[in-house]
């Protein structure tokens, strides 16, 4: 028979038991942290959630490409992952076999995963046009756009924690409808813990510019620093930016070349050094000597290889090409009148 401390021992076991086994049921029946997109592989959505990480808080477009892969590797059937490879991608056969591949997959792909794709696909699509050259390629772009800003706009209600989804809304709406409506949005949809992101802090800083708000914009891209490690190029791109809106291309500049040397792909760097080329170049072109001016043919070869540069960073930027346009056939002629004046000199002696 047992005492009544034995069976007092034994219920307490039994709640015990009892306890453990419901924190056991809630930790296994607890259904994971729903996404717009869908993987079966813990490592896929590891790799790929990296790879935003990468881009949007830390600056890092060739590393978010290597994160990309790797998740593909674990799961070839992750469309939403290979869509965001096709953006990233600079091959543009690659982008085109890629895109191929998921217009096939979006024919059976149905609800939010849909959303995200259709938006990604429409992206990838404009890029390959501009890429091939295409006239059509500005009113894709106004299509992806539009599609984007409808669909994020729904995913994000349904979707609150997405943080980096929230970033490319906010991107969109900047696109379409410029910084103050984007500073706007952003109020709204942002949570306090969001708002401290490294790529919303920055890009906020960077809508402050934009509107004229040069100290708050300067006091959030130093909140921004503070919180960024020195090898990730993001708030060195910040800094160039709003030194860019501040009209301080010598100030801007180093922040942005800081930025390329960490990621020569990351591509806001890639843009603000575009972008503080070409303007050198129009600044040069405008304030060009006189015809008849002795440094003519030297003045033209370096304001050809500013634009040049300006190029090579971005080979998109429409001041540069235009300021080339404008100064090739003025080199060229300058340079058969040189040469052929300096010919004529030699022959006489």
């Amino acid at each position: 028979m047992k005492t009544p401390q034995a069976t007092l021992l034994n219920l307490a076991n039994l709640f015990c038991w009892t306890m453990v086994l419901g924190l056991l049921c809630m930790v296994s029946c607890r259904s994971p942290q729903p996404r717009p997109y869908h993987t079966q592989h813990d490592s896929a959505r590891y790799y790929y959630q990296k790879g935003w990480e990468q881009i949007m808080a830390q600056g890092f477009y060739g590393p978010a490409e290597t994160s990309y892969r790797k998740a593909l590797s674990f799961d070839p059937r992750f469309w939403v992952g290979k869509s965001v490879l096709a953006r990233l991608s600079l091959d543009l056969n690659e982008r085109l076999a890629l895109k191929s591949e998921l217009d096939s997959a979006l024919s059976f792909l149905e609800g939010d995963e849909r959303l995200l794709l259709e938006v990604y696909l429409a992206l990838t699509h404009y890029t390959n046009l501009r890429d091939q050259a295409s006239q059509q390629g500005p009113q894709a772009l106004q299509r992806a756009l539009s599609l984007a800003e409808q669909n994020f706009g729904q995913l994000i209600r349904k979707y609150p924690e997405e943080v980096y989804l929230k970033a490319e809304y906010l991107e969109i709406i900047h696109s379409r409808h410029g910084a103050q409506a984007a500073l706007d949005t952003l109020l709204v949809i942002a949570s306090s813990a969001q708002k401290s992101n490294p790529f919303i802090q920055g890009f906020t800083a960077s809508l402050w510019a934009e509107v004229g708000a040069f100290e708050k914009a300067q006091e959030l891209a130093q909140m921004l620093e503070a919180q960024c490690d020195t090898s990730w190029p993001k708030a060195y791109a910040v800094w160039a930016d709003i030194y860019v809106q501040m009209d301080r291309l010598d100030l801007a500049e180093p922040y942005a070349r800081k930025a390329n040397l960490l990621d020569p792909r990351n591509l806001d760097a890639s843009r603000l050094l575009a972008k503080i080329l070409s303007h050198k170049a129009q600044s040069s072109w405008i304030n060009r000597p006189l015809p008849a001016a002795g440094s003519n043919l030297a003045f033209h070869q370096e304001l050809l290889s500013l634009c040049d540069a300006a190029l090579h960073y971005n080979p998109h930027n429409a001041e540069a090409l235009r300021v080339k346009q404008e100064a090739d056939p003025v080199y060229q002629a300058i340079s058969i009148n040189f040469f052929s004046t300096l010919k004529r000199l030699c022959s006489t002696k």
